[in-house]
């Protein structure tokens, strides 16, 4: 047998143990104790050749060192190869006529952002040599300055985090500030170039991604690009992977890192513009934390200081300071007594809400109301800016909703905003809960009135913050309007008018609900157009799902069943085998291209009613039909002083004849 296991050649080369055909059905190879030599007991049972094979030489591995090195050289020529690319087709380009007129010398001025970190240069010599959105022919330059005009008198308007001069020009601001500049085209072009949108903001984010993330860089100039593109973040389809919050969260982790937060031990010479920038940057950053925190109902992560007093101050009396920055001061004022009423009221804390007794919620809602009142007769000066009237509601709002913490549970309040029909079966409100509730119930129809007197451009400009104010007045207004049965005191005002205790007729009436959630949604689908405008288009679809739950909890009731017996319904996060949407499928109520939500088509002027809605719908200072643009004036002349009731008797907000159709809610302190 070992003889046989020999090469044919005679040579003492040694053979595998097993046979080929052994070794390829992997099984084992035993010698034949008769029959013919080097045959085993397999291959002769089957009367087959068994041939024994020399075995494989192993090729031997190449040390590390040697593998590293010649990786090394491989990294080195791709280097090499990539950097030859990159000259030819900037030459190429150069030599072409360019299609925006631009001078080849500003190619060169492009990279040219600060960098803080010692491997900077390396990083940017490949960033220099990438072609702006201008010179791709994305767009020209006389399309790149309309659009800084449309976010110099459209956007900035509504969220002033980054000033810019008036006689700054967009060829000015493309060679100094590159990426600044492309987070304000992409901006812009949300309202003006619907189209353009997507390409720009998946650009714009990946290049946050490779400078910050990758890169590590930390700039003045990239604090400004982000927050303005957070501000006007467009949301996805899906909730889950929202990241406004996630990107407002890197600008202000980037102005802590840069020390922007905190005053300057050591003395810095640098230009009196730019000092100043550096503090609106800071300013900016908790102005907009804040909001997306208050309206998350999540901590922020930038909280006012000292120091930034000290800078709201600087602004209001510096010469050096932007027309926008009084606007800025005013603003972040206000969210920093949101985040006071966040803390008070443990709104962040979803185990706590709807705790504070009876007491406290009167000391501290007249403590905060007193402040609000006073940042209100403080700012009362500009009285075109419905964008500050807007955000004082808001919080008017989150002030005075404690009471219905006790019906509700604290996912309602939140996003993705659950909704879920009250369990309780009756509920006691006392004299100061019934006055919170007047006061957040008629906050929340100023918000929508603000939005409906708003010019369609003037919308489809404003932040995704605008619109999810616009939400949460409406959700507000849904919960007071399904409260079971509420026990009004006998000594109220609303006993007094024939409404006896426990009658929940008032309450339907004064919130109005259902007719205002429906031309909230005709005007967001004007908003919209044809579903070209984000913003707009995807606050419509969370709406329409509001309203279709809406008419399947009146539908539920009126059948006699328990709506609270049903899982919990999001507006944003679904599910969609609720049934409140298989109901309107059944109906055939679901939306064929636009119209108010529950119509086969079309779009229906009238405010639509259900039976939750009784009487004609709710007739505010401004009618449907009059031009909302003319009635901004009005709007604002006719606002509410609510200091005086608070004052007064609790009771005293809740006479049913300041809520009759004819009266408007906007005039209440002078009836």
């Amino acid at each position: 047998m070992a003889d046989a296991r020999q090469s044919p050649s005679g040579s003492a080369q040694p053979l595998n143990k097993a046979c080929e055909p052994c070794r390829s059905l992997k099984v084992r190879c035993l010698p034949a104790t008769d029959g013919p030599n080097a045959s085993c007991q397999r291959c002769i049972k089957f009367n087959r050749p068994c041939v024994y094979a020399a075995p494989h030489r192993k090729k031997q591995r190449k040390r590390t060192d040697a593998r590293v090195t010649e990786l090394e050289k491989e990294i080195l020529a791709m280097r090499a190869l990539l950097d030859r690319t990159h000259k030819q087709i900037a030459l190429a380009d150069l030599a072409q006529p360019p299609q925006s007129q631009r001078s080849p010398s500003t190619a060169s001025v492009m990279a040219s952002p600060t960098q803080n970190t010692p491997d900077s240069n390396e990083h940017s010599s490949t960033a220099s040599q990438q072609l702006d959105i201008v010179d791709r022919g994305l767009i020209t330059i006389e399309e790149a300055r309309r659009l800084l005009t449309v976010y110099k008198t459209e956007c900035l308007p509504h969220f002033p985090l980054v000033a810019i001069r008036r006689e700054q020009t967009a060829d000015e601001l493309r060679e100094t500030h590159p990426i600044l500049f492309k987070a304000i085209m992409t901006t812009s072009s949300a309202s003006a170039r619907p189209d353009l949108y997507t390409q720009l903001s998946t650009e714009i984010l990946q290049e946050y991604v490779q400078r910050v993330m990758i890169n590590g860089e930390k700039t003045l100039e990239l604090v400004q690009a982000i927050s303005i593109t957070s501000s006007w973040y467009h949301p996805t389809d899906t909730w889950s992977s929202l990241r406004f919050y996630d990107y407002i969260t890197l600008a202000s982790s980037m102005t802590i890192d840069m020390g922007l937060s905190e005053r300057e031990t050591f003395i810095t010479i640098r230009d009196p513009m730019e000092n100043l920038a550096r503090k609106r940057a800071l300013i900016g950053c908790f102005t907009h934390s804040s909001a997306v925190a208050f309206g998350l109902r999540r901590p922020n992560t930038l909280p006012f200081s000292t120091y930034m007093a000290d800078i709201l101050e600087e602004l209001d009396t510096s010469p050096l300071a932007q027309s926008s920055d009084w606007q800025l001061g005013a603003t972040a004022r206000l969210y920093k007594m949101a985040d006071e009423i966040s803390t008070t009221f443990s709104l962040t804390d979803a185990g706590r809400e709807g705790q504070v007794t009876d007491i406290e919620f009167q000391h501290h809602i007249t403590s905060f109301a007193h402040r609000l009142q006073n940042w209100k007769d403080t700012y009362r000066a500009d009285q075109t800016s419905l964008e500050l009237l807007h955000m004082y509601h808001h919080l008017q709002i989150a002030l005075h909703e404690t009471p219905l913490h006790q019906v509700y549970p604290p996912t309602w309040f939140k996003l993705p905003y659950h909704l879920h029909f009250p369990s309780k079966r009756s509920t006691s409100f006392t004299p100061v809960a019934n006055q919170a509730l007047s006061v957040a119930c008629a906050s929340a129809h100023s918000m929508c009135d603000i939005f409906l007197a708003r010019e369609l451009r003037t919308i489809r400009s404003a932040p995704g913050s605008y619109f999810a104010g616009v939400l949460f007045s409406l959700m507000t207004l849904v919960s007071i309007s399904l409260i079971p049965d509420i026990v009004v005191p006998p000594t109220s005002a609303a006993s007094s008018h024939g409404h006896p205790a426990g009658n929940l007729e008032f309450y339907r009436e004064m919130t109005q609900a259902a007719p205002l959630l429906d031309k909230v949604i005709a005007r967001m689908m004007e908003a919209a157009g044809r579903m070209e405008y984000r913003i707009p288009s995807l606050f419509c679809v969370s709406l329409g799902r509001l309203r279709k739950w809406l008419r399947w909890v009146g539908e539920m009731r009126r059948r006699g069943q328990d709506p609270a017996r049903w899982e919990s319904f999001s507006i944003l996060a679904g599910p969609e085998g609720h049934a409140c949407l298989a109901e309107e499928e059944q109906d055939g109520g679901e939306v064929e291209g636009g119209g108010v939500v529950g119509e086969k088509s079309g779009l229906r002027p009238a405010a639509a009613t259900m039976p939750l809605a009784q009487g004609g719908p709710m007739v505010t200072g401004l009618a449907p039909e009059v031009d909302w643009g003319e009635g901004i004036d009005v709007l604002v002349d006719g606002e509410v002083d609510w200091m005086g009731a608070l004052e007064g008797d609790y009771s005293s907000i809740l006479d049913p004849a300041l809520w009759e159709p004819d009266v408007g809610f906007m005039n209440l302190a002078t009836q």
